[in-house]
């Protein structure tokens, strides 16, 4: 550890903290977790189902898309309506017009108000009151089961081909015949009950729901718990703490060299001669850039069934591609490019760690891991349609078609075989890192914590392996976030700072010591927020108050160390200036400053936008959750990936020159049009639906009657003018990247770049 180790002790210490909590507050998700009934009947034994039942809807909701049509409990699509929010309303509102026929001959809306305040009590205590007894049996009046009955068949209509709901299917971007047998829709309608009862049920030891009262719905009081509103405020104490903290901290423990290091006269890179596995990375990049192009298409065709619900320009294409289909090979591909880019950096830089050599078969498994990465990305599109197109019967689908779990949508099989990539990924990398680390030379700190990254990208994804096609959502939901927030946003953090500091040090424009107080620092500033952080995402996914506490308190602090981002952006936008060689090199650099400056933005304003649970109560499941998404998941990783791809086609295509119109066209279009799609578009309508949801309840934000404002419909088609615009960007990336790979002139050693 040497002169780094107060730094190594307080990363250490963090990291031990930080997982004993994430570990022992994961108990408490397997304990507190919404029980599944054993039965649910009526006391008139006029409707009557199982705990099977229940799992078998489950699994039918996983067939057609799951997450990726409509959310349950705030988590996935936002076109159609979370099922979970609207059932509820929906099963409210049979309730009280049985009550009010039953009682006085009427309707519900036709009886004056203290009638009706009267039946909303009766409401309140029978939907908020826990029947489920100590057999796992859940009792219904005879009047709430007619109620889900009428509920059940509703949606039982909804996702047929029912021509008297044709209507609402388009508004909802639903294909005709979601799902096509009627059983399986009955079985389905079983499993959204069960997540409506557990938002609308007490827990034994308290006065709120499962789901911590989410969502508001005022019919049954519904509403922000006091302890919402206390760790709320807390989390903003937390945030002004934290940034008094982190400029306390990062004056303490960064480092800047008193004289910035002069670069040489010649790219220190250069001075190895490119490895045969070096030169085997070209079909990463193009994979890259193809999926990337791939991604935008399929992007700007799901945001327009928004608008058109089953068609593309009058032209009916939702029985061959539905929303819930496009969605998902949208996001999953987005995924897909961003890793490839990943992983082509880390098998860039291994060699160059390795003293410029290749292991023995180094190439070999490069090429093996690219053959390995085709077939998980086909296979699991192909079975991704093959289960939404009810190709592959439902008993399957989990392992080879459809999670219905968003950003982890690939089957099981197709997961594991990721998985196992990632491992030889690992071992390829491990190949050149652990020699290095051997080595007799001085200090080997910096590279310690790449290595200590990269053990972490291999192993942690992993992860989303511990939850089954049964598995309680809340289970689920815990280990689902392991991947999407720890996995992605952390260890990924980690892995890019380490990163670019050991490339920048290559590069000679940070001395050793610099690159490594600064990613040992910031590796500890990341972690400390970022893993209990991972319980922001769990508020509402039926955990208990400790878990809002820990999410709300910590998920602050994970804004905190975004909010010095700026400096690094501007530090990043100047270091091409250094010297003449570093000219070949703007354009990644420029993608690292977009980096350094979406972070600051998108994870942090927009994130913290959502992190206070009193916040996220309201707006869960609305476009404010897509806008955080976009300008996270692209801006930041996505700007990465370029930049690490970018970095490595300048040393693997030496002779290209870059066509400046083509990159300024491309880097400013994708920034310009990502702007313009979340200020014109998604915050607008997150803004109006937020509103909606304060006022009326979730269900009516994300209802037909509410989407379908002309205004709403509006500002979906202006989200076009940024969509064209992201798409100019990326074809100008793809075509300078393409153009570079195509020009295979013989590689010949040179000394300069």
């Amino acid at each position: 550890m040497g002169i780094y180790k107060k730094l190594w002790l307080i990363l250490i210490a963090v990291l031990i903290v930080t997982f004993t909590i994430l570990g022992y507050m994961g108990a408490e998700v397997y304990r507190s977790a919404p029980p599944i009934p054993n039965s649910v009947m009526s006391n008139d034994h006029q409707l009557e189902f199982k705990e099977a039942d229940i799992l078998t809807g489950q699994s039918h909701w996983q067939s057609i898309g799951g997450m990726q049509m409509g959310s349950i409990w705030g988590h996935g699509a936002y076109q159609a309506p979370d099922w979970t929010a609207d059932w509820l309303h929906r099963e409210l509102i049979a309730w009280l017009n049985l009550a009010a026929q039953e009682t006085y001959s009427s309707s519900y809306d036709m009886l004056d108000p203290v009638k009706q305040a009267g039946l909303r009590e009766m409401l309140k205590q029978e939907y908020r009151s826990n029947r489920l007894d100590d057999q796992g049996i859940l009792s219904l009046t005879p009047r709430r089961a007619k109620a889900v009955q009428q509920t059940a068949a509703y949606y039982g209509a909804l996702f047929s081909d029912a021509p008297e709901l044709k209507k609402t299917r388009i508004a909802y971007a639903m294909k005709d015949n979601t799902l096509p047998d009627a059983k399986a829709r009955q079985k389905m309608a079983y499993f959204f009950f069960w997540t409506s009862w557990a938002a609308a049920t007490e827990r034994a030891e308290g006065a709120v729901t499962y789901t911590n009262n989410w969502p508001h719905e005022p019919l049954i009081a519904n509403k922000p718990s006091s302890e919402n509103i206390l760790w709320s405020m807390g989390s903003i104490v937390f945030l002004l703490a934290g940034i008094g903290l982190l400029i306390l901290g990062w004056t303490a423990l960064r480092k800047e060299d008193d004289v910035p290091p002069k670069a040489g006269k010649l790219d220190p890179i250069t001075s190895f001669a490119l490895t045969p596995s070096q030169q085997a990375l070209g079909k990463y990049l193009f994979i890259v850039v193809a999926l990337l192009i791939f991604q935008v298409f399929i992007g700007g065709f799901t945001a327009h069934y928004t608008v058109e619900g089953q068609e593309f320009y009058g032209v009916d294409v939702s029985q061959w591609f539905p929303y819930s289909l496009t969605r998902t090979w949208h996001i999953q591909s987005a995924l897909f490019w961003i890793a490839t880019g990943f992983l082509a950096a880390g098998l860039f830089l291994a060699p160059i760690i390795n003293g410029g050599k290749d292991p023995a078969y180094q190439k070999l498994g490069v090429n093996i891991l690219f053959i390995a990465l085709l077939i998980v990305v086909t296979g699991s599109f192909l079975g991704q349609y093959s289960a939404i197109a009810h190709l592959i019967p439902t008993a399957f689908n989990f392992w080879f078609g459809h999670q219905g779990y968003e950003y982890i949508d690939l089957g099981r099989f197709w997961q594991i075989a990721l998985f196992v990539g990632l491992l030889l990924w690992l071992g390829l990398m491990l190949r050149c890192m652990i020699p290095a680390l051997k080595a007799k030379d001085s200090d080997k700190n910096l590279l310690a914590l790449l290595t200590a990254s990269v053990i972490a990208i291999g192993l942690f994804y992993g992860s989303g392996l511990f939850y089954g096609e049964h598995s309680n959502l809340s289970v689920m939901e815990y280990w689902r976030w392991w991947v999407v927030h720890l996995w992605v946003e952390g260890i990924f953090e980690v892995f890019a700072t380490a990163a670019l500091a050991y490339i920048f040090m290559s590069l000679g424009l940070v001395s050793r010591s610099v690159a490594t107080t600064t990613s040992l620092a910031s590796a500890s500033l990341f972690m400390v927020g970022g893993i209990p952080g991972t319980f922001h995402h769990l508020y509402f996914s039926g955990t208990t108050t400790p878990v809002m506490a820990i999410g709300a308190s910590f998920s602050a602090l994970e804004v905190v160390p975004l909010l010095v981002l700026g400096h690094e952006a501007w530090h990043h936008w100047h270091l091409h200036k250094r010297a003449i060689w570093l000219e070949n090199l703007r354009w990644p650099l420029c993608c690292f400053a977009a980096v350094a400056f979406w972070n600051m933005l998108g994870a942090g304003v927009f994130g913290f936008l959502i992190n206070p649970p009193i916040s996220l109560y309201y707006i869960q499941g609305l476009n404010t959750t897509a806008v955080h998404a976009h300008a996270a998941l692209f801006g930041v990783y996505g700007f990465l990936a370029i930049g690490f791809c970018l970095l490595v086609l300048r040393y693997i295509r030496p002779h290209v020159i870059f066509n400046e119109k083509l990159m300024r066209t491309g880097f400013w279009a994708l920034n310009i049009g990502l702007l313009l799609m979340i200020f014109t578009s998604l915050l607008p309508i997150g803004f109006m639906q937020f509103q909606a949801s304060f006022n009326e309840g979730l269900w009516y934000a994300r209802s037909e009657e509410f989407m379908q404002q002309p205004l709403l419909q509006t500002l979906r088609w202006v989200r076009t003018f940024g969509d064209v615009v992201f798409i100019i960007g990326a074809l100008s990336i793809a075509s300078q990247v393409t153009l570079s790979l195509l020009d295979r002139k013989p590689y010949h050693h040179i000394s300069t770049v």
